[in-house]
């Protein structure tokens, strides 16, 4: 008896914890971030209602939204957590994270997608519709480089597998690059998505329409 209560306390946790766990919602936002562009922030609209209360939203548009923190230039107020943990199969995402450096010579950086109670090989496992390439060992992996040069049309992007990852690097004078990142840290695993180098306002706003419209 005691057994069967036991689990049956189990599978109501696994209810009220993970709610979203088969949603069509979570599966369109996990997917269309590992695109990096504007689709996302479409998805966060689109299926806002299935997603609050667990996750915080704030519209832009009618077709629009984004999850924010409370400063994305400041450590310790760039990231949310979700109400409850949602689910993306076997992922269990705990919260957003979005974060933005201005370095000066060495350009503007964005970082923006989910933490993730997982580890890599679990990520890399469930989202193997992905070919990561592999930074460094066991901690950093990266998908879909890409780089926006300056005489580009403002949606033209290329591939780009010369890519420095990491503030530490220089973007070429004029380029803007984007990859998706997963990495894990000391105080979390991420699955984000990077924008580093020179962004004219019209290019930013394709990717980042949550940053211009604030």
């Amino acid at each position: 008896m005691m057994k069967t209560i036991i689990l049956l306390c189990l599978c109501i946790y696994s209810v009220f914890a993970f709610p979203n766990e088969h949603s069509g919602a979570v599966q369109s936002l996990v997917k269309s971030l590992t695109e990096c562009n504007d689709l996302f922030f479409s998805n966060i609209s689109k299926y806002k209602n299935e997603l609050i209360p667990n996750v915080p939203i704030e519209e832009i548009s009618d077709q629009l939204a984004y999850i924010p923190v409370k400063n994305r230039k400041m450590h310790n107020a760039n990231y949310v957590q979700f109400a409850q943990p949602i689910r993306y199969g076997s992922l269990i995402i705990n919260g957003y994270y979005d974060n933005s450096l201005n370095l000066g010579k060495r350009g503007d950086y964005y970082f923006w997608g989910f933490v993730i109670d997982n580890s890599l090989e679990e990520i890399r496992s469930e989202l193997n519709f992905l070919s990561w390439t592999e930074i460094e060992k066991d901690s950093l992996y990266t998908f879909n480089l890409k780089i926006h040069r300056s005489e580009d049309s403002i949606e033209t992007w290329h591939n780009n597998p010369n890519t420095n990852i990491g503030i530490k690097t220089m973007p070429a004078q004029g380029t803007a690059e984007k990859l998706l990142l997963l990495e894990k840290t000391p105080d979390a695993t991420y699955l984000v998505c990077s924008l580093q180098g020179y962004f004219p306002p019209e290019v930013l706003a394709i990717i980042r329409p949550d940053i211009v419209n604030q």
